[in-house]
């Protein structure tokens, strides 16, 4: 399948929604970007367990609040709005 799409001033390029929808390409998701043979070659990051329990577990460690502190902060932000 080949589609054709211009390149933005800034460089930037949108995947057409099909495609996007058939690789599960969801915002935020991480892609890789290679070059093969002259070919610009996108692939989806495919994220093991690991990888999600490593960065989990940092995430949690750099944790300096109880969630109770958290959830209410956030909701007092929220009233501010």
């Amino acid at each position: 399948m080949k589609l054709k799409r211009k390149v933005g001033d800034r460089g930037q390029v949108t995947l057409p929604k099909d495609l996007r929808d058939q690789l599960g390409i969801l915002p935020n998701t991480e892609v890789y970007f290679s070059e093969d043979d002259g070919k610009v070659v996108l692939e989806k990051k495919n994220e093991s367990f690991s990888d999600w329990a490593k960065e989990t577990s940092e995430k949690i460690g750099k944790l300096d609040k109880s969630v109770k502190d958290y959830r209410k902060e956030q909701m007092e932000s929220r009233l501010k709005t």
